[in-house]
């Protein structure tokens, strides 16, 4: 005997209507409405409305589960001396620029307690926005995909543990900011064709610079 055929009827539809313009739980929606309401619904506002909700839907679950998954994971907190982890930067072949040297050395850098593991997550801009964004607009909308600051050790711990950078690659490691008279700063991982580079990100706040489509973030994973 055949599968029986999926046909509401009225009332099971504006049921479902009404719980639509309330806020559908999508996890809880028999599949078999999503197909239903997108090749039978006949008035086309209501139906182009629906499949916008559903798109939308899908659009977040992707970005949150696929498009902003764990990138590499890393050790932070084996190092109980700033100079050792300077140390081992230098020998793994990183240079510094002046900025990240007066970083590593200021009260705002902070080694983590006991040793652990960080999930990163490896984003741009544009993923997150969806166009150039300055830095706080895409902070604000990483937290809603669940992504949080990195400890400020992560990217001193990424000279050592992230060795295959591409050439040309410059990542911003999202942090709690450090504090530069009136500017703030933040610690930058790049490669050029000679040498990889802990550098940073110099802004002043109050003029927030717009950030391109292309700009790579690294957050950590709640």
């Amino acid at each position: 005997m055949g599968k029986r055929r999926f046909v509401p009827n009225v009332n099971q539809v504006m049921s479902f209507m009404t719980g639509l313009a309330q806020g559908v739980n999508w996890e809880e929606v028999d599949p078999r409405w999503l197909h239903w309401m997108l090749n039978n619904w006949k008035q086309i506002t209501l139906r182009e409305q629906f499949a916008a909700t559903v798109v939308k839907h899908w659009q977040e679950s992707y970005k949150k589960d696929w498009l902003f998954s764990v990138w590499k994971e890393i050790e932070v907190g084996n190092y109980k001396d700033e100079s050792l982890l300077r140390q081992a930067i230098s020998a793994a072949g990183y240079g510094f620029s002046r900025h990240a040297d007066w970083l590593l050395e200021s009260q705002g850098f902070i080694l983590v307690p006991q040793p652990r593991k960080v999930r990163l997550v490896k984003t741009t801009v544009g993923d997150l926005c969806g166009s150039a964004a300055t830095l706080g607009e895409a902070w604000d909308r990483a937290s809603s995909f669940d992504l949080v600051e990195c400890p400020k050790e992560t990217a001193p711990q990424l000279c050592l543990q992230y060795d295959n950078q591409p050439e040309g690659g410059r990542l911003i490691v999202v942090s709690s900011e450090f504090h530069l008279d009136e500017k703030r700063s933040l610690f930058v991982l790049e490669r050029d064709e000679r040498i990889g580079r802990l550098s940073d990100f110099l802004y002043d706040p109050s003029v927030e610079p717009c950030l391109a489509e292309e700009t790579e973030l690294v957050f950590a994973k709640a």
